[in-house]
């Protein structure tokens, strides 16, 4: 699809079509959903009457959860875990940044090359 935008408007077009596009639907969204039912007036699923959900105001203990992260951010697993996601990403970035350039290559257009 973003094939067919280039292709017809130009990169500089399809970026700001694109852009409204996105902040439009993501506008929509934010409106449309709400962290608890009652935010909307419902009662809890399989709740048959009005029900406590037991939310309080929460206060952050700052110094905890820095004590946490310090410690957290000690373990080889936080690491191990941080550097296998990076190099996952980055792997399958490579992969699909060269995948459209080699199926042109092999005489695809632009518009049917990211379909393969």
């Amino acid at each position: 699809m973003v094939g067919l935008l280039i292709d017809r408007y130009g990169w500089s077009t399809s970026v700001w079509i694109i852009t409204v596009a996105s902040t439009v639907f993501m506008a929509a969204l934010i409106a449309l959903f709400r962290n608890w039912p009652s935010d909307k007036g419902l009662l809890p699923y399989g709740a048959t009457s009005e029900v406590s959900t037991g939310r309080t105001e929460k206060t952050i203990d700052r110094q905890r959860v820095t004590q946490f992260t310090g410690y957290m951010r000690r373990t080889k697993a936080y690491w191990n875990l941080s550097s296998i996601h990076f190099l996952g990403c980055v792997g399958h970035a490579i992969i699909l940044v060269y995948l459209v350039p080699l199926a042109m290559r092999e005489g695809l257009t632009l518009v049917t090359a990211p379909a393969c």
